[in-house]
């Protein structure tokens, strides 16, 4: 089974490399990525204002998503997809960007995708990777710290990794940033 986060390039170009598994993802990202406006407003370079490489993410979801069309398992709303492995919607990168929640007995690890893309913005939920859709409010991180999530692992982190922890001004921060069990 191939969990999907979004369809930027960075994270579907390995799809076809599991020919033979599952892929999961969150049906509004599918639609979003899939629609003809979308590809159209790639293709012109609208969305996100980075000229040709618009084009190279049409083309990506149009290579490594559509092909696996046959394999998809698409999520309206949060689903254990196997025992311990939930996968629920964390839009903001995109518009259907999803997180995974990993738990095995008492442990916990989340995978954020690009939802959360420094451990600064644990301290300031407000801070947004320019190529966010929309403004960021706080979700994600409010998100892992309500869960209890002894860990959070980011894609493009400078720390792939940590634990959080509350801060004086009642804000989270990311500690002991590296992959590591905790002790």
């Amino acid at each position: 089974m191939v969990i999907l986060s979004h369809a930027h390039p960075d994270h579907i170009a390995g799809v076809q490399q599991f020919p033979n598994a599952a892929v999961v993802m969150m049906r509004k990202e599918y639609e979003f990525w899939m629609s003809a406006e979308t590809q159209t407003r790639l293709e012109a370079c609208e969305i996100y204002g980075l000229g040709p490489l618009e084009v190279v993410m049409a083309a990506s979801v149009r290579d490594h998503v559509a092909p696996a069309r046959d394999r998809l398992r698409l999520l309206d709303r949060p689903a254990e997809i196997a025992a311990g492995i939930l996968v629920f919607p964390a839009p903001g990168h995109t518009p259907g960007h999803a997180a995974v929640l990993v738990s095995s007995g008492r442990q916990q690890l989340l995978y954020v995708g690009d939802a959360l893309i420094h451990p600064a913005q644990f301290e300031h939920p407000d801070w947004v990777s320019a190529s966010i859709c929309r403004r960021g409010d706080g979700t994600h991180a409010k998100a892992v710290a309500g869960a209890g999530c002894g860990r959070s692992v980011s894609f493009r982190g400078l720390s792939p990794a940590g634990r959080l922890a509350r801060s004086k001004r009642g804000r989270h921060r990311s500690v002991g940033n590296r992959l590591s069990p905790r002790k």
